[in-house]
């Protein structure tokens, strides 16, 4: 698996070694954060993955978003965020394997073809992190 930025936004493609061709893409954006994380100069990251549903569950989404946190946190970054559907559980169950902890739930935060739904919470410092072996 390799991630490959893509243009000039902060998108990044996934792709398998074995054969060429997008399976996914995780997406990279830094803030600041609070006024406090501002004046410290601590940034803060936050991150979202899609994967093609013929290339879930053989653990590309679990490496490919522990490599981008790992080379986040080098760079400086002191937390990472990230949220998901609560109704996706394996997405949810990504985010615990990588290191996430969850942190709060928003009721009724997404609409998604009429339905509202909740959506959770999660961060993660670098100390949390988890690289798969």
């Amino acid at each position: 698996m390799f991630l490959t930025a893509r243009g000039r936004d902060s998108g990044l493609e996934i792709e398998r070694n074995q054969r060429p061709g997008l399976v996914g893409d995780l997406h990279v954006g830094t803030e600041t954060g609070t006024e406090t994380e501002t004046r410290t100069g601590r940034r803060r990251a936050r991150v979202g993955i899609t994967l093609a549903a013929d290339v879930r569950h053989r653990g590309y989404a679990t490496e490919a978003m522990a490599a981008v946190a790992d080379r986040l946190f080098a760079t400086g970054v002191k937390r990472i965020v990230a949220a998901c559907d609560a109704r996706n559980t394996p997405s949810a169950k990504l985010l615990r394997r990588v290191g996430f902890a969850q942190r709060g739930r928003e009721k009724q935060y997404l609409e998604q073809r009429g339905v509202h739904a909740d959506v959770l919470l999660f961060r993660m410092s670098a100390e949390q992190l988890r690289r798969p072996s």
